[in-house]
């Protein structure tokens, strides 16, 4: 039975509210360190917040949420302050400035971009403006420069979505290497576990922001067992909620 001690995560009777709106309620959970976590649901289930949430960009309304057995430290307005430890990947976020360039090595980018996909045309991504590229072209830079870091927690919203077959299998042996060679505990969302399920120690699934299911992935199917216990647990809590 696993223990605080190989928890990395532990939230406790956590809500979420935005604008009046509980976007989050979750009774329990748990996330361990060195697995592979999807977090799956449909597009409004708590994902994206949820994800930010694991990653201290924005705090709870309610509840408790530890990394490592410690509470995220705050500044003095109350806002988390951010843990060099963990990457959120926001897949289409545009911080390069005005080109990848000025942001990244120019041979160093055509080496790490050449890595993950032999179809991009990698020109186009150093020889244009960031704010011309297409979310797959945004996406595929941000991703390819994220798997570069060396972080203790890596968090990807929306995995898998903007990348053809190819791509997303040469992403996602770079994290599963990751996984392998330097325990790197590993999360990431889809609204679909199509892809998620093939590689992830663990998929939780969400719906209005409730967990609704755990369930072991293709890496971890002995982790149905260690489950068990937790997800009669959300279902007598969805009951009383």
């Amino acid at each position: 039975m696993s223990t605080n001690q190989d928890a990395l995560y532990d939230i406790t009777r956590l809500n979420v509210d935005i604008s009046n709106e509980n976007i989050l309620n979750v009774r329990k959970l748990k996330f361990h360190k060195g697995a592979i976590y999807g977090v799956v649901g449909p597009a409004g289930s708590g994902k994206t917040t949820m994800l930010k949430l694991l990653s201290g960009l924005i705090k709870e309304s309610s509840g408790e949420v530890k990394y490592d057995n410690s509470f995220f430290e705050t500044n003095w307005m109350g806002k988390a302050i951010l843990n060099p430890e963990i990457k959120f990947v926001d897949l289409l976020k545009n911080d390069f400035g005005k080109s990848l360039p000025s942001k990244i090595n120019n041979n160093k980018s055509k080496d790490i971009f050449s890595t993950y996909s032999k179809k991009m045309n990698i020109n186009r991504l150093l020889n244009n403006k960031p704010s011309d590229l297409s979310k797959g072209e945004l996406a595929f830079a941000n991703l390819s420069l994220a798997l570069e870091d060396d972080p203790r927690v890596l968090i990807i919203d929306d995995y898998g979505i903007y990348f053809d077959t190819s791509t997303e299998i040469n992403f996602r042996k770079k994290i599963q290497l990751m996984n392998k060679n330097f325990g790197t505990t590993i999360i990431l969302s889809s609204i679909s576990d199509k892809i998620l399920k093939l590689f992830t120690s663990v998929n939780i699934y969400l719906e209005n922001g409730y967990v609704s299911k755990i369930r072991a992935g293709s890496s971890n199917r002995s982790a149905n067992n260690k489950y068990k216990t937790t997800r009669k647990k959300y279902k007598k809590s969805r009951s009383r909620s």
